[in-house]
């Protein structure tokens, strides 16, 4: 919530705030005191955005700072796609070439490779065509007048401080009333389905989660050769799963 209302416009309101003064990273070093203005703030500059997709004519449009378990109870009404022009067609070949020339790329680099520059390059424009194609895609949904007299939209901040978007949600208690409306027009209950996972994305990329994985495994095994009675004690601990096989996950040891 920070980011999207900005320190800037929470100090103007009055907002408090206080410096980590050891704290290397000046941003991540600042902590805010009044959680409740900062919500508040969030919520009237959302409002604005969800006045501009109530103009889109949906049944109700829905609020909330951040991404919850809660969005999982509503269904959705699945748009129609429109046919692509012929540019963006062209957009759509065009990142799906590259898409794939960079996923060779990434796979043959090494794990033990030092080139960590060209890997995060090569994944931050990954993300970002990934991106660019489903803005084409999503510009190119098209929703029934039925479909909006019966589902909402919901709006929430992702862990960046975005907006995002979810359209054609289906309340928890609209289902019924969904599925027999959109029975009745002939587009079938295969057009209720449940809510998709929020797109989130790693903080590190795979690569890098499997390299400090194998130099975590190699401090472990330095610091066993240093301590003998540790190390036989561990390996004593692992003998009867590896040789016994019988799936025994502890000894109970009696005088």
């Amino acid at each position: 919530m920070a980011r999207y209302v900005g320190l800037e416009a929470y100090h103007e309101a009055g907002g408090r705030s206080f410096n980590d003064l050891f704290a290397t990273d000046d941003e991540r070093g600042i902590y805010l005191q009044d959680v409740t203005l900062l919500e508040q703030l969030t919520n009237n500059k959302l409002a604005l955005v969800a006045t501009e997709i109530e103009k889109e004519g949906w049944a109700w449009v829905q609020v909330q700072p951040t991404f919850d378990s809660a969005w999982y109870s509503f269904g959705r009404v699945r748009p129609e796609m429109g046919t692509l022009s012929n540019e963006q067609q062209t957009q759509i070949e065009e990142i799906d070439s590259r898409l794939q020339a960079i996923e060779e790329e990434m796979d043959a680099i090494d794990d033990e490779d030092e080139d960590h520059e060209k890997w995060t390059r090569l994944e931050q424009e990954q993300i970002e065509l990934q991106d660019r194609r489903e803005a084409i895609e999503i510009e190119n949904e098209v929703w029934s007048a039925s479909a909006k007299a019966i589902a909402g939209g919901g709006i929430f901040l992702d862990s960046e401080g975005q907006v995002q978007y979810r359209r054609g949600l289906i309340r928890p208690e609209d289902r019924r009333r969904a599925a027999q409306e959109v029975g009745q027009n002939g587009e079938g209950e295969a057009h209720i389905g449940s809510l998709p996972v929020a797109k989130t994305r790693p903080a590190h990329s795979e690569r890098l989660v499997r390299q400090l994985t194998a130099h975590k495994v190699g401090i472990i095994a330095a610091d066993l050769a240093s301590k003998p009675d540790i190390a036989l004690a561990v390996l004593v601990r692992s003998l009867p799963d590896r040789c016994l096989a019988t799936g025994i996950s502890h000894w109970v040891v009696t005088d």
